[in-house]
Order: structure tokens, then C-alpha cells, then sequence
């Protein structure tokens, strides 16, 4: 038997450049779930049964694997997988995706005391996780969100989906952030009736896809034009966020550089919370808030990405036309 994890996650072709900047598009800052199902039955860890060496680690499958079939039966969930494995009788071949490749490993099971077997792996189907929605596309609904790419916790590897969807979120409570430890948004999200919309694609700059309607509880309903990168500059910003509940609240912020180099590769925007009731709040810049839109001069210029671990207060953030860069391309 596989035993599943339920992990939640607190936390680029050339492109016309017409095509990148200068749009209009509604400034987001709804929190929403984020919903990935892997390409494969995904391999997290390993276990020891019945205290003996896993099997799956001795025959040679890592970390970070994906499960696509057993014995030539297609597999899809980590449910699928356990209905073949606990009843196997005798070795199994298990088709592995790793990377580009497509491996064959044969794993001899080991069998627990109600007698069925285990290949002493812990799997997961699915990427449970909180961002904020940055920009919607009135045109066609055509969304971004988070800022960045989504990765498994304990692989640390990007996730290669199948498919996703993003549902509504409901902000319970907020741990803050410290310096050497972000904090996170505390947040809910039902499994079956807040379905928002399709992601379509995890990449470096963020999640994209389309939403099924326009959400109705917006700061901004009118749209507004979206900043080319020499058109940032240094000062006062805003960023839209939601702290409690699905109220979206406008903050201020700083820009401190234009150019500054961010954690996930590339250049973007180095950015302080001056807002003292965000801070209050917050701590600083909390796992969540990725994602959340930054405002300046009435126009969409960037997202918020990532934390400075040892000083909350301050982070980083990707530009708007980037991000349009990404989806487009």
C-alpha cells in the first residue's frame, strides 16, 4: 500500500513586444486555491516496511519520479495505484517518467500483516496551495497569478501538470511573518463548488489560464493599462491583497530598485511594505501573497514573488510584462 500525502503549499520564445504591454487588464488581488494534478502519480519520499529497506528505493526509483503505469495499466491517481500494488503477488514494473526520459523499474513488493503489498514509497496526484490572482484579461478572461513557478515541497522540483483549476479562498487567519521564518495566509478553500477558473500553465513568472466569469468581488472594475518595464520607477506603489475573509485591501509600498536581480532568474523590482497597518498585520511579505498586484501612477506595472527570508519587510517582484510575456508565449 502507498501512503498519500495531502501537502498545502503556504506559500521563457520570442514574443512581440505589442503584444506584452500597453494592454488593459483588471488588477486582481482576490486570494484564491490552487489546484495541480501532476503527470503521473508523483514520488515523494520513501519509507521502510515492516522494517525493511524499501523496495522501490533498492530498485532504483528517486525522488521526484513520476508513476505513469503499473504492469501496463495507466495509472492517475495515487488511489489507482494502490488498487494494483496491494493485490500484487510478485515483482511489478512500474513505467517512470524522470525528466525527458521514460524509465521501466521492477519492484519486488512487500507484503504487511494484512497481507497486502507495499512498495515503500509515500506518493501524491495532487499540489494543494494559496496565492493571489494578479491580472485578468476583460477581453477573454484570461488570467495570471502567483509570480512564480509551483514546486512540490519536499522535491523542491517544478510541477509538470496535466491539468488545474483555481477556486475561490476564504482568508481564515494570518501567521506572521519574522525575520528567518515567513509567515503565510491561513485559508480555505471548499473541494467542489468554488471553482474560478482552468489553469492552463505553470512557468517560471506564475500560473495562466481562463477563468469561467468574471468574479464579483473585485477592487478595481475597470481596467486599467499595463506599464512597460522603463516606464517603473522608484517611489510609492500600491499592492491589493486580501488579509481577512475575501476582502481585497489596497497597501502601500515602495519600490526600492527597478532592476534588481530576483530569486527566480532574471530582473525585477525590489519592493519594502511602508504600510504600517500591513506590517501590523503581516510581518511582512507572507506566503499567499504572492501574486498580489503592484500599482503605480494608475497603472498595473508587476506582482509580488518572493520573500527576503531574514528581512520580511522587503522582497521582490516580477514586472507585468513579463508575465504577459510568459502566457503569451
Amino acid at each position: 500500500m502507498i501512503k498519500r500525502l495531502i501537502l498545502v503549499l503556504f506559500i521563457l520564445g520570442f514574443v512581440p513586444a505589442q503584444l506584452c504591454a500597453g494592454i488593459e487588464l483588471i488588477p486582481g488581488g482576490h486570494s484564491i486555491g490552487i489546484v495541480l494534478e501532476t503527470n503521473g502519480v508523483l514520488v515523494t519520499g520513501f519509507y521502510s516496511p515492516e522494517n525493511e529497506t524499501s523496495p522501490s528505493k533498492s530498485a532504483g526509483i528517486k525522488i521526484g519520479d513520476r508513476i505513469s503505469s503499473v504492469n501496463g495499466t495507466k495509472v492517475h491517481t495515487v488511489d489507482d495505484l494502490n488498487k494494483i500494488i496491494s493485490k500484487a503477488e510478485a515483482s511489478v514494473n512500474l513505467e517512470v517518467i524522470r525528466d525527458k526520459s521514460t524509465l521501466i523499474k521492477s519492484v519486488q513488493p512487500i507484503k504487511k500483516g494484512n497481507g497486502h503489498s507495499r512498495l515503500g514509497f509515500y506518493a501524491k496526484h495532487e499540489i494543494h496551495g494559496v496565492g493571489t490572482l494578479t491580472y485578468i484579461n476583460p477581453d477573454n478572461l484570461k488570467f495570471g497569478a502567483l509570480g512564480h513557478i509551483v514546486s512540490e515541497q519536499y522535491t523542491k522540483q517544478p510541477v509538470e501538470m496535466k491539468k488545474g483549476n483555481v477556486k475561490s479562498a476564504l482568508i481564515r487567519d494570518i501567521q506572521k511573518s519574522r525575520a528567518g521564518s515567513p509567515g503565510g495566509k491561513i485559508a480555505y478553500f471548499n473541494d467542489t463548488n468554488s471553482m474560478l477558473g482552468d489553469i492552463k500553465k505553470n512557468a517560471s513568472t506564475g500560473i495562466f489560464g481562463e477563468l469561467y466569469s468574471m468574479p464579483e468581488k473585485s477592487k478595481y472594475r475597470k481596467a486599467l493599462h499595463t506599464a512597460e518595464k522603463s516606464e517603473v520607477k522608484k517611489g510609492q506603489a500600491k499592492i491589493l491583497t486580501v488579509l481577512s475573509g475575501e476582502v481585497i485591501e489596497e497597501f502601500d509600498i515602495e519600490i526600492l530598485e527597478t532592476n534588481a536581480e530576483i530569486p527566480s532568474g532574471g530582473t525585477g523590482m525590489k519592493i519594502r511594505l511602508s504600510d504600517p497597518q500591513l506590517v501590523e498585520k503581516t510581518g511582512g511579505i507572507i506566503q499567499g501573497m504572492s501574486g498580489s498586484p503592484i500599482i503605480q501612477g494608475n497603472q498595473l506595472v508587476g506582482a509580488v514573488s518572493h520573500v527576503m527570508i531574514h528581512q520580511p519587510n522587503e522582497g521582490y517582484a516580477l514586472y507585468i510584462e513579463d508575465m504577459l510575456k510568459e502566457q503569451a508565449s
